[in-house]
């Protein structure tokens, strides 16, 4: 092939089919269902132990590990939907495909920056009570727990479900005009628990879903989203461990 006619790196072929409305209210019930029967699960077997104990008062070391549970649960029904219910490949259906739009070492330093303007926008925000997401790390373990959670396991698990599944099928049944707020609203929901009592901390994590969705849009492909990602996570999650382990050794 000649290689002016050679297809762009950033654009290769995709599967020729689209997500379904169908689809979404598959996903969206699943979701609803196994998060119920999970965690009221996890309570029931709890209470054999401490009768009368909730969700709330788990340890911090359990509910992370629920959310981890809860995270395969739902990748691996994206899986199924794709391999199984629509035959499809599981890499090229999420856009996990090689582009040139972005290069990795910009979008590491965008997760970075990203991490940074965060953090400092927070402290404009106080919140005056102690955030869910602090019982978490109630616990020099929970806390390692934690990290390890957020860097490593979050941003993979939670670009396939937003920006990989969710996006592409609001793309498929809207356009990509409603696909980027809407993606970003619903991964700022999912993470409005563990930041109950501080909206502006859920707008800023909106404002990251934007600009992840954003950067999956431009470049048609999952990576630089998940790079980003990765990137402002390890950045936020390692200056608390840090921070909090030099607190707690004084």
């Amino acid at each position: 092939m000649d290689e002016t006619t050679a297809p762009e790196l950033s654009h290769p072929e995709l599967p020729r089919w689209s997500w379904s409305a169908a689809d979404l209210f598959l996903f969206f019930g699943f979701f609803c269902v196994s998060f119920v029967v999970l965690t009221t699960a996890s309570v029931q077997i709890a209470r054999i132990f401490r009768p009368g104990i909730s969700l709330t008062d788990l340890s911090g070391e359990l509910q992370i590990l629920i959310q981890v549970v809860l995270n395969f649960v739902w990748v691996g029904f994206i899986f199924f939907l794709i391999k199984v219910v629509h035959h499809q490949p599981i890499r090229e259906s999420l856009h996990w495909i090689p582009t040139s739009r972005y290069r990795k070492i910009g979008s590491i330093a965008l997760g970075v920056l990203m991490s940074i303007a965060v953090s400092l926008a927070s402290s404009l925000f106080l919140p005056t009570t102690p955030l869910p997401i602090e019982k978490l790390a109630e616990s020099t373990r929970s806390l390692i727990f934690l990290a390890v959670f957020g860097m490593f396991l979050a941003p993979i698990m939670e670009e396939i479900m937003f920006r990989g599944f969710f996006f592409t099928a609001m793309c498929d049944l809207t356009s990509p005009r409603v696909a980027v707020p809407v993606t970003a609203l619903l991964f700022a929901l999912l993470h409005a628990p563990q930041l109950w009592g501080s909206w502006p901390a859920v707008g800023l994590i909106f404002v990251l879903g934007y600009v992840l969705s954003l950067a999956r849009y431009r470049s048609n492909s999952l990576v630089p989203s998940f790079i980003i990602h990765t990137a402002y996570n390890s950045t936020l999650f390692g200056v608390s461990v840090i921070g909090a382990l030099l607190e707690r050794g004084k």
